[in-house]
């Protein structure tokens, strides 16, 4: 099987060339103002540019929808990420404007996947992730044993060049993100994003 990889947190030059160089198919340039990894609109733009192919992907939480459209529209983003309380009518909103979407949601255990139903038919992507995004925790991957999901999804959570081979073979998702698993100093490391496509792509090579 193929897997897709992702990047979050992407907010400089030399880690968008790393994913250009890596191969990755997203990065996700946040614009959440509370985050450490939020860049300014200005500086997106060229990063955009210096990703060379790879899809940028904004990632937004609980911000108003207009917001998240106009900085779609500056930037010129096609894809965006919702990782907050957003409702299916909020995806549904930005999906009649143009946008793409992904969906992300916390994951404790099986239960929580009910929520994905709701998503079916307004959003393109899900993405599982740990109950606090972000902290490099990874979840328990067992909830995702046997499940019927509506919508490809993105596992996320704790994922590293080191386990990522692992999560990919145990769950096989259609991709795998990965924000502070590839970062050294609080940044991303191209060393670390090189070896996490690596190792994910490897994985998937061994499921064909």
């Amino acid at each position: 099987m193929a897997v897709a990889v992702k990047v979050c947190g992407v907010r400089d030059a030399a880690s968008a060339r790393a994913c250009a160089a890596a191969g990755a198919d997203l990065a996700g340039l946040n614009f959440w103002p509370r985050s450490r990894r939020c860049v300014a609109v200005s500086a997106a733009r060229d990063l955009v540019a210096a990703l060379e192919g790879v899809t940028p992907v904004g990632v937004f939480r609980d911000q108003p929808l207009g917001d998240v459209f106009a900085v779609a529209s500056a930037v010129g983003l096609g894809w965006v990420q919702l990782h907050g309380a957003e409702t299916p009518a909020d995806c549904a909103a930005l999906r009649a404007r143009g946008l793409r979407v992904v969906k992300a949601l916390p994951v404790r255990d099986a239960a929580d996947l009910d929520a994905c139903a709701a998503f079916a038919d307004v959003a393109d992507l899900l993405l599982l992730d740990a109950p606090t995004p972000g902290g490099g925790r990874p979840f328990d991957h067992g909830a995702l044993r046997g499940a019927r999901l509506p919508l490809p999804f993105l596992l996320a959570g704790g994922l590293t060049p080191e386990n990522v081979g692992a999560a990919v073979a145990r769950v096989r998702p259609h991709g795998v993100d990965a924000a502070s698993g590839v970062e050294e100093d609080g940044a991303p490391s191209p060393a670390r994003v090189v070896a996490f496509c690596r190792a994910a792509r490897a994985a998937a090579e061994v499921q064909r």
